[in-house]
C-alpha cells in the first residue's frame, strides 16, 4: 500500500497543479499586435498556466504511461488523422497570414492540447483524477461567486488574480452585466474565469462529467446531486444561457442513455430542476426573465445581430481564402479593414467557421472531425451490439453546442485547456465506466489509484 501511494502522489500532485492553472489562470503577454479597438487577449500571444497544464499533462502520459492500448479506444485513429491535418493547415496559414506570432502561437496551442487530450486517453487514472479535480474546483468557486455577487463587483478576481488597480462594479461601462426588468444593472458570477461564458462552460462540463453510471453507489449518487445543486446555483448567476442551454443537452442525453425505469429518472431529475429554477427565481425571477426570456432572444438584440453580422464576415473570408485562410488567431484583426457597419471586432461564435476562416475549409471540417470522430465510431459500435448510443454523445454534443454558440474553445488560454482536457476525459472510456467493466489486469490498478484520490 505504501507503494501504491508514492505512484499516486505525482498524480494527485499534477492533477491539483492542472485544475489550478485551468481555474486560475494569469498570463505573460509574449507579444501584442498592438492594434487599436482590438481587445488584447485577441491580438495578444500569451503564456498562461491552462497551457503549461497542457504541457504537464502531456509529458506525464506520453513520457511515464505505457504506450499500449493507444488506439484501443473505437474511432481513435481517425481523430489523430484529423488532428494532424489540422495542424498541418494551421501551420500552412502562417505562411500567408498578416499577423504570423498569432498563427504560431494557434499550431502550438492545437499541437499541445491535442497531445494532452491522447495522453488523458493513455492513462485512465489521470482521466478519472482531473474529473475529481474539476468537482472540487466547482466547490472552490462558490466563494468567489457570491462575494462578486454581493458586492456587485469583479472583487477579489481583478486585482488579486488579473492585476487591475482597482475592481469593477456593475455601474461601470462594459462591466459583466445583465439588466434587470427596471433596467438595472446586475453583475454576472465568473469567479476566478476571464469571462462568466467560461465559467459557465466549466461548470456545465464538470456537472455532466461526474453524472453517475447505472451502478454507481449511492452515496455518491447524493454527492453528485449535491454537487449539482452548487453547480447550478453558480450557473444561474453567472447567467450565460449556452451554459445552461448545454448543461440541460447533456443531463436530457445522460437520462436517455440510463437503463432505470423511465418514470423514476424522469421524476427525479424533474423535481431537482422545478427544485433549482424556483431557488433561483426568488431573489433573480427578473433577471433571469430579462436574459432568458424572448424579448433577449430577438433578432434586433445586439448580442444577437452582432453574431449574425460576424457569421456573413466568416463566410466572406472563407469564400475569399478557401484553402489558406487569413492565418489563424487573426480574425478580430481582420475586422479592422471592414467597413464601419462591424461593430464588434471580436471572433465569429462558431468554432468550425472561425477555424476555417484562419486555417481554410479543410482544417474547418478537421476540427469536426476530430470531436466527433470517437463518439461516431462509438455510437456504431453500441448500434451494432443493441446498446443504447446515447452514451457516446453526453459530453461531446453539449461541448459541440458550446462550440456553436461561443468561442473561447478556440480563442482564450482558459477556453483552449478546458476544452482539450475535455476531450480527452470524454474519450476515455476506462474514465467513464465503473471499474468493474474494465479489463480485470487494469481495473485493480485502477481502482487502487483512484482511491487515493477521492
Amino acid at each position: 500500500m505504501t507503494a501504491i501511494s508514492a505512484g499516486s502522489l505525482p498524480l494527485i500532485c499534477l492533477t491539483t497543479a492542472v485544475v489550478v492553472g485551468v481555474a486560475y489562470d494569469p498570463a505573460l503577454i509574449l507579444w501584442s499586435a498592438k492594434q487599436p479597438w482590438v481587445w488584447s487577449g485577441y491580438q495578444d500571444v500569451l503564456a498562461s498556466l491552462g497551457e503549461l497544464s497542457l504541457v504537464l499533462v502531456a509529458s506525464l502520459g506520453w513520457l511515464v504511461a505505457r504506450p499500449r492500448g493507444r488506439f484501443d479506444v473505437d474511432g481513435a485513429r481517425v481523430r489523430f488523422a484529423a488532428a494532424v491535418l489540422l495542424v498541418v493547415t494551421l501551420a500552412m496559414s502562417t505562411l500567408g497570414a498578416k499577423w504570423p506570432p498569432l498563427a504560431i502561437c494557434r499550431v502550438f496551442q492545437v499541437a499541445i492540447g491535442f497531445l494532452a487530450s491522447e495522453a488523458i486517453l493513455r492513462r485512465p487514472s489521470l482521466a478519472r483524477a482531473l474529473r475529481v479535480g474539476f468537482a472540487l474546483v466547482v466547490i472552490a468557486e462558490a466563494p468567489l461567486v457570491a462575494v462578486q455577487i454581493v458586492t456587485q463587483s469583479t472583487f477579489p478576481t481583478g486585482t488579486l488574480l488579473w492585476g487591475w488597480p482597482a475592481e469593477i462594479s456593475a455601474q461601470t461601462p462594459g462591466a459583466f452585466v445583465v439588466f434587470g426588468p427596471d433596467a438595472s444593472r446586475w453583475q454576472r458570477a465568473f469567479g476566478s474565469f476571464p469571462h462568466p461564458n467560461v465559467l459557465g462552460g466549466f461548470l456545465a462540463i464538470t456537472m455532466l462529467l461526474t453524472l453517475p453510471t447505472e451502478r454507481t453507489s449511492p452515496r455518491r449518487r447524493w454527492l453528485t446531486a449535491a454537487g449539482w445543486i452548487v453547480g447550478w446555483g453558480e450557473l444561474f448567476l453567472t447567467s450565460s444561457r449556452t451554459a445552461m442551454l448545454a448543461t440541460i443537452f447533456g443531463g436530457v442525453l445522460w437520462l436517455m442513455s440510463q437503463k432505470w425505469p423511465r418514470r423514476r429518472s424522469l421524476g427525479w431529475l424533474i423535481g431537482w430542476v422545478t427544485a433549482l429554477v424556483a431557488l433561483a427565481a426568488v431573489p433573480f425571477g427578473g433577471i433571469l426573465v430579462g436574459r432568458l426570456g424572448p424579448d433577449a432572444l430577438a433578432l434586433n438584440q445586439p448580442a444577437v445581430s452582432d453574431r449574425l453580422l460576424l457569421l456573413r464576415v466568416a463566410f466572406e473570408l472563407i469564400a475569399r481564402h478557401p484553402l489558406t485562410g487569413i492565418g489563424g488567431g487573426g480574425f478580430p484583426l481582420a475586422l479592422l479593414d471592414r467597413p464601419a457597419n462591424v461593430h464588434t471586432l471580436e471572433p465569429v461564435h462558431v468554432i468550425p467557421l472561425l477555424v476555417a476562416a484562419e486555417a481554410g475549409i479543410i482544417a474547418g471540417g478537421a476540427w469536426l472531425v476530430l470531436v466527433l470522430a470517437i463518439p461516431i465510431a462509438q455510437s456504431l459500435r453500441k448500434w451494432r451490439q443493441g446498446e443504447s448510443v446515447w452514451s457516446a454523445w453526453v459530453i461531446p454534443a453539449p461541448l459541440l453546442l458550446i462550440a456553436s454558440l461561443d468561442h473561447y474553445f478556440w480563442t482564450l488560454p482558459t477556453g483552449i485547456a478546458l476544452f482539450w482536457l475535455a476531450v480527452g476525459i470524454a474519450s476515455s472510456p476506462a474514465a467513464l465506466r465503473p471499474p468493474h467493466l474494465r479489463q480485470p489486469a487494469r481495473a485493480a490498478t485502477d481502482l487502487l489509484l483512484s482511491t487515493q484520490l477521492v
